[in-house]
């Protein structure tokens, strides 16, 4: 199922290029093996078959883990939910 995830992501990857900044709000460490951060985004997408531009503005959860304190920190959750008008 991993392969398939990445072979999916490496794909949609192939198709859009991303110009979006994040600010980054707020990060509160759990415990030694789990972190949150909350974080902003804004800036545009662009699709590769069109040619397209598209506003982003999001917010966004990332629940960070690793495996003991000396680990480097991975996205082991993330959501987000846009901060864009309906239209």
């Amino acid at each position: 199922m991993n392969a398939q995830i990445e072979a999916a992501c490496r794909e949609i990857s192939g198709m859009i290029r991303l110009d979006i900044t994040f600010e980054i709000d707020e990060v509160a460490v759990v415990s030694p093996a789990v972190a949150c951060a909350r974080t902003r985004s804004a800036g545009t997408t662009r699709i590769l078959a069109n040619d397209a531009q598209i506003s982003e503005g999001n917010q966004e959860l990332f629940v960070l883990i690793r495996d003991d304190a000396q680990s480097d920190w991975k996205i082991g959750r993330y959501i987000f939910s846009t901060t864009q008008p309906w239209g």
